[in-house]
């Protein structure tokens, strides 16, 4: 379409229809929506779903039990409680990651209840991995999440001061607990925010897998390292994606990491690159392991549903898709739809798209 004609086409929307109207219009033009229109625009809400205007975008998920009693321990200053709760999780490593990450979360907001651990009990494992954790966090907080070209210098030297002094405190959280993969699957975060060399990380890696072979979230974050945007290339994260898949065993979820690195090799607004093969073909691995293995409804299960739905989506699969739109409705803030300028109104057209289009 002529850019005259765009701009005429827009200018009338704006003057009959409103700017909502228009700005939503622009997504014909650039692929995405704007930043700039509210979550609340939806001329047509859906039957049967949440209103863009009530989704959440904290969460990827509902609020869990163990989150639940988190938030509230770190309310009441009850540092036994959340102590207790990641004691609970010793060599469930997949789970144990996950209560690290939401009392690392918890300790941002308010971290005098783990000032009060780490008095009581200075050389726990536990909080020496949330304390650490908290840092990273933190740090990432500093940065933003804009590419680097974008970030201002107090952005860089706050992030770089922070992300230093966590991979020191990540260091203290290995010694302390040298069978624990959770450091190492923290301390993968912080060799990509400070770029370290490819032998470091692959050292880093094997220490990794050798006390967690197929953890998921790892491998999530090691698949951002590779990645071309950060310390790889798209053959690099690629290669990486598909040797983990191809060697998990069933119910690792894995099987989504090829998905991954396709959607950050091809971008927001690609159609027929995800046409493939090899991405026909992971698809169709994660629906078989989700119907094996997903009647938990765990973090990890969540994540690969919102990937399914928007691939599934973009592979004209919409019956199926709708399927998973179902299952995560409510809750967004994840790969891809966090990727998005407009995190809702984007999420939402994919959802409409396939509701609508299904057979």
């Amino acid at each position: 379409m002529p850019q005259y004609i765009q701009i005429r086409y827009l200018a009338y929307l704006t003057i009959f229809k409103g700017p909502e109207a228009s700005d939503a219009a622009t997504r014909l033009l650039t692929g995405t929506y704007p930043a700039e229109l509210k979550a609340d625009y939806e001329p047509h809400p859906l039957t049967g779903f949440t209103a863009l205007r009530d989704l959440d975008t904290q969460r990827f998920m509902p609020p869990s039990d163990t989150e639940l009693e988190i938030d509230k321990a770190a309310s009441a200053g009850d540092w036994r409680t959340a102590a207790a709760l990641l004691d609970q999780t010793w060599r469930r490593w997949d789970e144990r990651s996950h209560v690290t990450y939401l009392l690392s979360k918890a300790a941002v907001k308010n971290d005098s209840w783990l000032k009060e651990w780490e008095e009581s009990e200075p050389d726990n494992p536990g909080a020496l991995l949330v304390r650490a954790n908290r840092t990273v966090r933190y740090a990432w907080e500093v940065r933003g999440a804009l590419r680097a070209r974008h970030l201002t210098d107090k952005q860089i030297h706050g992030f770089r001061h922070y992300i230093e002094l966590a991979e020191g405190l990540m260091e203290q959280a290995i010694a302390a607990a040298p069978e624990d993969p959770t450091p190492y699957r923290y301390m993968l975060r912080i060799a990509r925010g400070r770029g370290w060399s490819h032998s470091a990380m692959e050292n880093l890696w094997e220490e990794f897998t050798s006390r967690h072979p197929h953890g998921f979230d790892g491998h999530l974050s090691a698949l951002q390292y590779w990645c071309a945007k950060w310390r790889g290339s798209h053959d690099k994260a690629r290669s990486f994606a598909v040797a983990a898949a191809e060697n998990a065993p069933k119910g690792t979820f894995l099987s989504v990491l090829p998905l991954i690195a396709a959607f950050e090799q091809h971008g927001l607004t690609a159609h027929r690159q995800y046409r493939t093969r090899q991405v026909k073909s992971a698809v169709d691995s994660c629906l078989e392991e989700l119907s094996s293995f997903g009647e938990v409804d765990s973090h990890i299960v969540r994540q690969v549903r919102h990937v399914l739905a928007y691939f599934l989506n973009r592979l004209g699969r919409h019956g199926e898709a709708v399927e998973q739109f179902r299952a995560i409705d409510g809750h967004i803030f994840t790969l891809p739809w966090s990727y998005y300028p407009n995190t809702v109104q984007e999420y939402g057209w994919f959802r409409r798209d396939s509701v609508r289009r299904q057979r």
